[in-house]
């Protein structure tokens, strides 16, 4: 029998661990979402902030083999490939892809039940929206101290990530502010030589990371800066740059979806 569909865990795949292992469904759980509210005086509550916590996908699958000892083999194998924490992929999903963990390990009711169904289920928490494997790119490529580029990322939720790398043209840079639609982030107090580059990017659990030559600099900072760096996720938006010596500018951006 075929498998129905073909999922990916860090690159290798649940249908390639042997060929009795044939995976039969997918289900996208809804996401999860949490409400923090307060008592109206009158009664009913007031929303003060909602919030999308996790999102959930169990992989279902059957191994096909009368073999006790060969399906015991085979469930370990499986149980191996689903441990830890990596990136999801999906043949129901291309050119999408889930950070999570492994939030529940398979069981098979009975060892003589050949043909039973085990399940895997897979969370993210950290960023728990599917993300584009590809980002879109905008680029500002005349040295300027102030300019802007449109960015358009794939997907459909509210926000996503906005990464850039800033590259000193005209002298040593020291102050720079970056403008979306959605947020303002000011980097200032810094020594970036002409030639070298300011990387500001996410890291796998979502957070921000600015660096020069891998040195951490996110002190740097200003108070009135936004928490991240972000655009909105389901539209064209503007991206500026303002800085105290020319410049140019690379833009990525990772959608996401809701």
């Amino acid at each position: 029998m075929r498998t129905r569909y073909d999922v990916y865990f860090n690159g290798l795949g649940l249908q390639d661990i042997g060929q009795e292992v044939i995976v039969k469904d997918i289900r996208h759980k809804a996401p999860k979402l949490t409400a923090k509210t307060s008592t109206r005086p009158n009664g009913g509550l007031w929303l003060m902030r909602q919030a999308r916590e996790s999102v959930s996908v169990a992989v279902r699958f059957e191994l096909h083999t009368a073999s006790i000892a060969r399906r015991e083999e085979l469930m370990q194998q499986v149980r191996g490939w689903a441990v830890g924490e990596g990136w999801l992929t999906t043949s129901d999903k291309p050119g999408k892809r889930l950070r999570c963990v492994c939030s529940a390990l398979p069981a098979v009711d009975s060892a003589l039940k050949w043909t039973g169904e085990g399940e895997i289920t897979f969370t993210a928490y950290d960023v728990p929206y599917w993300q584009s494997e590809s980002p879109a790119v905008a680029r500002i490529t005349a040295a300027t101290q102030q300019g802007s580029t449109t960015i358009a990322p794939v997907g459909d939720a509210p926000e996503a990530p906005l990464e850039a790398e800033i590259t000193a043209f005209g002298g040593t840079l020291g102050l720079v502010t970056l403008k979306t639609d959605t947020s303002a982030v000011t980097i200032s107090s810094i020594a970036l030589a002409k030639g070298n580059t300011l990387f500001i990017t996410h890291d796998e659990r979502g957070r921000l990371s600015i660096k020069i030559d891998g040195v951490p600099l996110l002190m740097k900072r200003t108070a009135e800066s936004s928490d991240d760096l972000t655009v909105p996720g389901n539209r064209a938006s503007t991206i500026t740059i303002t800085a105290d010596t020319a410049c140019t500018a690379v833009f990525r951006c990772f959608g996401r979806w809701a």
